[in-house]
């Protein structure tokens, strides 16, 4: 994964994501693998639970699916936030 970032390379990063903890969280919370599988769906390139959960995030490269990735899961997930990391300042910014 260090290599991955280090490249920048995008679908290496994607393909590379793992969390131990998502097999076990999924049994007991299993609206994450159906949120997950969602977001894969329509379009995310990288998705993957957060720490221990119940945060579920996903990657693009591109704005417009960006845009599709969140106006689909407002209607699916109470909370949806969108956020794009700026290369130079290293800032985050919220699209609501």
């Amino acid at each position: 994964m260090i290599k991955a970032i280090e490249r920048r390379n995008f679908h290496q990063i994607c393909e590379l994501l793992g969390n131990t903890l998502e097999d076990v969280t999924m049994k007991k919370v299993p609206e994450i693998s159906l949120i997950k599988s969602h977001m894969k769906r329509i379009g995310a390139e990288g998705v993957l639970m957060s720490g221990s959960g119940p945060t579920v995030f996903g990657l693009t490269q591109y704005e417009s699916r960006m845009q599709r990735l969140l106006n689909s899961l407002k209607g699916f997930c109470s909370q949806v936030y969108a956020v794009r990391l700026c290369h130079e300042c290293h800032a985050l910014s919220e699209y609501e």
